[in-house]
């Protein structure tokens, strides 16, 4: 791949304080059998050394790029920015602690390139410790290739709870419809939801890609109060105040924006109202995740 051309694939990697294991996640997508791609690392202001090995890495392999942000803009800042850093015509977020077996590119672009009207594919996942292999299979309610857009819509987002379907490859003419990533938590889940409502997702029965289930490599498992700070520090208790509530306000907006005529628009209703009543656990979580923060609020003033 020459300067002047385009790979076909673009990773985007936004990465914070991941140099413990960001040279693993880079080896695997090295050794990705398509090889036609390029990878844009963007460092959030990572305190350790993130930033330097990515820069090494860079040095040896000119399809990697790296950028470095001056202040931590957020996850969803970063994630926003490698998307725009890059223009290929598909495109995969990246974590910067996991694996990809080597045919999890060559895979998911086959799905792409020979049906026009799929925009994301996705694997299964596995956990993993030290190495792949060594963890377990992700229970996963397995995502049905739905061709109907209005089930297909509810059949995602039902499946979001557990899914890893955010983690797969991209259809930029279709992903470029969408408005960037909000700061808020779940933002992921919105935008596979969105995506589904622009064409097939299609999930491959395969376990192409290994989560790591270090200590210390998955920061949901912070305290609530620091999840923010490094989450979203920009955006503050904002992001996560609500915000399971919130996500399904915007769902409920985007079902009855894209229902087209009464008879669709009813349909919408119907199907959110379901939606809405089937999440009680939600909304519960919801709440007690702002005592939580007021707990730690009251706390830290003591």
């Amino acid at each position: 791949m020459t300067a002047a051309t385009t790979p076909r694939v673009a990773i985007g990697i936004p990465a914070y304080k991941a140099g413990r294991w960001i040279a693993g996640c880079l080896d695997s997508l090295q050794a990705q059998t398509m090889v036609d791609f390029e990878i844009l690392v963007s460092d959030n202001a990572s305190p350790d050394q993130t930033y330097e090995i990515c820069q090494a890495y860079a040095a040896r392999d000119p399809r990697i790029r790296v950028i470095r942000q001056s202040m931590n803009i957020g996850v969803s800042g970063n994630h926003n920015a490698v998307y725009a850093g890059t223009t290929a015509p598909f495109f995969c977020w990246a974590s910067a602690n996991d694996y990809y077996e080597p045919d999890f590119l060559a895979r998911c672009l086959e799905t792409l390139e020979a049906q026009p009207d799929v925009v994301l594919v996705a694997a299964r996942a596995s956990t993993f410790h030290e190495k792949p292999g060594d963890g377990v299979l992700l229970v996963e309610r397995i995502l049905p290739d739905i061709h109907d857009e209005s089930r297909r819509f509810h059949a995602v987002i039902r499946s979001m709870r557990d899914s890893r379907m955010f983690r797969g490859v991209y259809r930029r003419a279709a992903a470029d419809r969408l408005p960037p990533l909000v700061p808020m938590f779940g933002h992921d889940h919105f935008q596979v939801v969105a995506m589904a409502t622009l064409g097939r997702l299609v999930q491959l029965n395969e376990p192409l890609y290994f989560e790591r289930d270090t200590s210390g490599a998955r920061t949901t498992a912070l305290p609530i109060h620091q999840r923010t700070r490094h989450y979203e520090p920009i955006a503050g208790i904002a992001a996560i105040v609500f915000h399971r509530s919130r996500l399904i306000a915007m769902y409920w907006r985007l079902a009855l924006g894209r229902a087209k005529g009464l008879p669709q628009q009813i349909r919408a209703v119907i199907g959110m109202m379901r939606l809405t009543l089937g999440q009680p656990r939600m909304l519960a979580k919801d709440v007690l995740e702002v005592l939580g923060l007021i707990q730690s609020w009251v706390l830290h003033r003591r």
